[in-house]
C-alpha cells in the first residue's frame, strides 16, 4: 500500500533531509513530479511495524499501571487536600435527628449537616491560596449573591485539587470525562434511568462540555451558520427575557445568513412589527411559529422575573407546525438547580447548563438530542458519542 513516506531521495535544505511528506503537500500542479514522487514512496518495514505495536501495548501496560497506583493514592492525596478547606472530620459527614426518631425530621439538624458540607458556612479558618492571609469562615454567613454561582461543598473542592494534584489526560482524564458525562445526566433527569441509557448507548442524548454556557451556545450557532443548516429562507423566534448569552449569537447568525428574528414577549399585547426592522413580536407563541421556523430559543426559567416555561409544551407546538424541522433551545442555566431539566413529554433540541450553579466547578454542559446533534454537526450517524461532542468541544474538555 502507498502511505505516503517519502525515501531519502527526497532534497535537503541546511542539512536537513525531507523523510516524511502528506500526500495533500505534493506538487499536484506538475503530474509528472507528483509520478515521479509517487515512485519513490516506500512502506514501512516490518521492523518499524513491530515496534509501533510494541509501543503501543508498553502504553496500554503503563496507563493501567498509572492508574492503579494513583487510585491507590488517592486517599492520601484526598487527605491532605481536605486539611486546606477545612478539615476533614468524620462527624460532619453525619446527620443525625435531634429527637432520634429517623421518622421525625428534624429541619435544624438537616441544615446544619448541610452547611457543615461547605467551607464557606463552616467554624473554620482557610488559607488564601494567592497570599498568606487567613480568611475566617462562620456558620452564620448568609450568602445572597447565588446569581453568580453556588459556594461550593467540600467534596466538590477536594475532588477538584486531587485531579490537579495527580493529572493524566491519558489515563485519568479520558476515564472521568466520560463519567462526567454520565452523572450530569442523572442529575439533570433526576433519576438513575438516564445513567443506564447512557451507559448502554441507547439515550438519544449528547453530553457536550465547555468553559461556560455562553461559549457552548456560541458555538453551536456557528455550527448552524458553518454547515448551513440556518439559512435565508428561516426565521428564528426568541423569547424576550432570555439572558443576553441565548439571545445575541442567535441574533448575529440572523444576520450573517438573513434569516429573520421574531420576538416572544412576555407583555400582553396585540402582535406588532416593527417597520424600521421586520421584526414580529407577540406574547403569544403560536403567533410567530410558522413552517419557517428553524429555531425557538427559550429560557426555562428568567434569572430576573423567575417566570417559567413549559418546555415540553413548547417542544410539541414547534414539532407540529414545523413537522418537526424547528429546533427548540432552551437556556436552563437559572433553572437547573431548582427544576428538573428532562420532564416528562417532548424534549428540547439543546439545553445549557452552568456547573458553577449547581454547585459543581466553573464548567458549562449543552444537552443535546443525538439526532439533532447529528445533523447540526454534519456527520455521519454511525459516529461514536464521543466523537460526537469533539465536534462541538473546542480544545481540552
Amino acid at each position: 500500500p502507498n502511505l505516503g513516506i517519502q525515501s531519502s531521495a527526497c532534497s535537503s535544505e541546511n542539512g536537513w533531509k525531507c523523510v516524511y511528506s502528506p500526500r495533500n503537500l505534493l506538487d499536484k500542479d506538475n503530474s509528472a513530479n507528483v509520478e515521479e514522487q509517487s515512485n519513490n514512496l516506500i512502506v514501512p518495514s516490518k521492523a518499524a511495524i513491530l515496534n509501533k505495536i510494541r509501543w503501543a501495548m508498553f502504553e496500554k501496560r503503563a496507563s493501567k499501571e498509572y492508574e492503579s497506583s494513583w487510585r491507590n493514592g488517592e486517599a492520601g492525596v484526598t487527605s491532605s487536600v481536605d486539611s486546606t478547606v477545612g478539615g476533614n472530620d468524620p462527624e460532619s459527614h453525619k446527620c443525625e435527628s435531634k429527637t432520634g426518631d429517623s421518622n421525625n425530621f428534624d429541619a435544624d439538624s438537616f441544615v446544619s449537616f448541610v452547611r457543615s458540607q461547605f467551607p464557606y458556612f463552616s467554624d473554620s479558618t482557610i488559607t488564601s491560596l494567592s497570599s498568606s492571609a487567613e480568611i475566617s469562615m462562620g456558620s452564620k454567613n448568609i450568602f445572597l449573591e447565588s446569581g453568580g454561582g453556588a459556594q461550593v461543598p467540600r467534596v466538590v473542592a477536594t475532588a477538584m485539587s486531587a485531579s490537579l494534584m495527580n493529572r493524566d489526560r491519558s489515563v485519568v482524564g479520558a476515564k472521568y470525562l466520560g463519567e462526567a458525562r454520565t452523572s450530569i445526566a442523572s442529575l439533570l433527569a433526576g433519576s438513575d434511568q438516564a445513567v443506564e441509557a447512557n451507559q448502554e448507548g441507547d439515550e438519544d442524548q449528547t453530553i457536550i462540555m465547555g468553559a461556560n454556557a455562553t461559549s457552548l451556545i456560541d458555538a453551536l450557532t456557528r455550527k448552524y451558520v458553518e454547515n448551513g443548516i440556518l439559512t435565508c429562507d428561516d426565521e428564528i423566534v426568541i423569547a424576550s427575557e432570555n439572558h443576553l448569552a441565548n439571545a445575541t449569537p442567535w441574533i448575529e447568525a440572523a444576520e450573517n445568513v438573513g434569516a429573520r428574528i421574531k420576538w416572544w414577549t412576555v407583555t400582553k399585547h396585540p402582535q406588532q412589527q416593527s417597520n424600521e426592522t421586520m421584526e414580529l413580536s407577540s406574547s403569544v407563541l403560536s403567533d410567530l411559529v410558522s413552517e419557517r421556523t428553524r429555531i425557538v430559543v427559550v429560557s426555562h426559567a428568567s434569572n430576573i422575573l423567575g417566570h417559567v416555561r413549559d418546555i415540553s409544551k413548547i417542544c410539541s407546538l414547534v414539532r407540529e407546525v414545523t413537522r418537526g424541522k424547528g429546533h427548540v433551545v432552551v437556556d436552563g442555566v437559572a433553572a437547573a438547580p431548582h427544576l428538573l431539566s428532562v420532564e416528562s413529554g417532548i424534549q428540547p433540541d439543546w439545553y445549557v447548563v452552568s456547573l458553577h450553579k449547581l454547585f459543581g466547578p466553573h464548567l458549562g454542559c449543552l444537552i443535546g438530542k443525538r439526532s439533532t446533534a447529528l445533523q447540526v454537526a454534519n456527520v455521519e450517524e454511525y459516529i461514536s458519542n464521543e466523537k460526537l461532542c469533539k465536534e462541538f468541544e473546542m480544545g481540552t474538555a
